[in-house]
């Protein structure tokens, strides 16, 4: 695994993210984006489980299905790193099987991964709970260092307000096989949606 660059400066004052923040309305209009919206509103009455990891967060973003925007890293670099993930709520399906405070350690491969929102929707993101997964050291502790790209709050994931739609900036997905990959933590997050699956079914049945 390439060892990865850290971010230099601190979120919310880095140059490149005010610039970054000043286009994010322009490009949130911008006519590409139409067509994620349209399926957005679909997905959103259909009301199944979704989620998405790395490139799949923005596209839940850009859709409108999650809250923010999903902006260069504060080091305008690419990442590819282990981090660690607390788990700050385990009432989703895709973090059920966890236990609140664990950390899961995840590798991250992005340029854009520096998660952004307004105030007012940070506020609200907090207020009910969406706040799924942050940046942690390897005690757990919110500390320097340990967010990869300078996101907000040390956000790497969350959720919407019905908490069925997940997005996360690292890749559960290459870290399922401790003795491949050097870290196991997605299994808990795979693990958490088969369960919910699971109950889902018995109820239905």
């Amino acid at each position: 695994m390439a060892q990865g660059h850290r971010p230099q400066g601190r979120p919310g004052r880095h140059p490149a993210r005010r610039l970054q923040l000043r286009r994010l309305p322009a490009l949130r209009s911008h006519r590409a984006l139409q067509p994620h919206h349209a399926v957005g509103h679909r997905l959103r009455r259909e009301r199944r489980p979704r989620d998405g990891h790395c490139n799949g967060f923005q596209t839940l973003v850009e859709a409108g299905l999650l809250p923010g925007g999903l902006i260069r890293n504060t080091g305008l670099k690419f990442v590819c790193r282990y981090v660690n993930l607390r788990v700050e709520t385990t009432d989703t399906p895709f973090t059920s099987a966890c236990e609140t405070g664990e950390l899961l350690r995840i590798v991250v491969k992005h340029n854009e991964g520096n998660y952004t929102v307004d105030p007012e929707t940070f506020a609200r993101l907090q207020a009910d709970d969406q706040i799924v997964l942050r940046y942690a050291n390897a005690a757990g502790e919110r500390a320097e260092g340990a967010n990869p790209n300078g996101a907000l709050d040390d956000i790497a994931g969350v959720c919407n307000e019905a908490r069925n739609v997940f997005g996360m900036m690292p890749h559960p997905e290459n870290s399922v096989e401790a003795e491949l990959a050097g870290g196991a933590g997605g299994r808990k997050l795979f693990q958490s949606i088969i369960d919910t699956v699971l109950r889902t079914a018995e109820v239905t049945s």
